[in-house]
């Protein structure tokens, strides 16, 4: 089975416990990118590859999800399209769990003309929730 590699933006605790999720599974390799140190090396501590990346420069980051298969934003709703952005440029499919109506747009707009899957939304309810669901 093919190994997807999988880079959670947001380390915190969101993403950590995503990061725990996909980590079960064997079809997943999985990195955790953040700006924030201290999210990094919590995440470093518990066995989880980390990148520092700055998530509201969408060219930098950019860079630094290339070679990813997907990218899932576990950042608050306002860096939502710097990060769909920069999976788009990287030629990532893209996963995010905001429910908030403007980033959702954003990201919408950006998915137009995308070789890959653009994915908002999937967050606890109705996202998640309907994904466990099925």
């Amino acid at each position: 089975m093919r190994d997807w590699s999988v880079c959670i933006v947001g380390a915190g605790k969101i993403g950590r416990m995503i990061a725990e999720f996909l980590h079960r599974s064997p079809n997943y390799s999985v990195t955790l990118a953040d700006a924030d140190l201290a999210s990094l090396t919590k995440a470093q501590r518990a066995g989880y590859s980390v990148k520092q990346a700055d998530a509201g420069d969408s060219a930098a980051l950019a860079q630094a999800l290339a070679g990813f298969d997907a990218v899932v934003s576990a950042a608050p709703f306002f860096l939502t399209p710097a990060i769909a952005a920069a999976a788009k440029t990287a030629g990532a499919h893209y996963f995010d769990l905001t429910e908030d109506v403007a980033a959702t747009a954003a990201v919408r707009d950006l998915a137009k003309g995308a070789k890959t899957a653009f994915m908002p939304q999937c967050g606890l309810a109705p996202g998640f929730v309907g994904i466990a669901g099925a």
